[in-house]
């Protein structure tokens, strides 16, 4: 399962530069315009949307582009932090701290639907069809970042079935102790069995390199 894990983060890693990328390009179009980027209609439908549900006219309008754009530029930054850790993370051999993602998927879901709700008020079906997009690749986002937090947790075949054998030969050797065979234990055959039978799941284990929990590894 580890290919569908590596597969998962680079998606996630994608979708984090496209944000970054796009909304970083969003907010400088926004800081470097006179009029806060309102003087192009196309690209500031969800200013007068939100600027109609609120009754926003003049300096409101300008305050409310103005906001949009901090907050777009903050969650650029929020991705680009998260891309370099994953970077940072893979040449240091460390796992990756997920915390960041899943602040900038909030803003992203944050504003969705705040450009949703203008989309709808401005009878806007390329601004709806925008945000919308936005909007799945947030929950993409999402979901392949549970796909590989699930697959790198999931164990090795190999771990699992050491780990299996071990737990197999505890309840064999716990029946054994049991009241009813304490008789049976104590006979001298069956005591040989069970010293072999953990000899075998020790030696299995360090072939593996999964030693039995709570004893030294034996050197072969």
């Amino acid at each position: 399962m580890r290919w569908l894990g590596n597969l998962a983060a680079a998606a996630v890693m994608g979708i984090a530069l496209y944000f970054a990328v796009c909304w970083a390009g969003e907010a400088l179009r926004v800081f470097t315009s006179p009029t806060y980027g309102l003087d192009e209609f196309a690209e500031s439908q969800e200013v007068f949307g939100i600027g109609r549900a609120l009754a926003l006219h003049g300096s409101g309008l300008f305050r409310a582009a103005a906001f949009l754009g901090a907050f777009r530029l903050v969650g650029a930054l929020a991705f680009a932090l998260y891309a370099a850790g994953r970077v940072r993370a893979f040449l240091l051999g460390k796992p990756c701290a997920y915390e960041m993602l899943e602040a900038a998927l909030t803003l992203v879901v944050l504003l969705s639907f705040v450009t949703l709700l203008a989309a709808v008020l401005e009878e806007s079906g390329s601004l709806l069809r925008a945000n919308g997009l936005q909007l799945l690749l947030a929950a993409a986002a999402a979901i392949f970042n549970i796909i590989e937090r699930e697959a790198r947790a999931a164990p090795s075949p190999a771990t699992a079935g050491t780990g299996a054998l071990q737990a197999s030969a505890g309840r064999g050797r716990r029946l054994l102790q049991s009241i009813p065979l304490r008789a049976l234990w104590r006979l001298a055959p069956v005591r040989a069995v069970a010293a072999a039978l953990d000899a075998f799941v020790r030696r299995w284990s360090d072939d593996l390199g999964a030693p039995v929990a709570g004893e030294p590894r034996h050197p072969a």
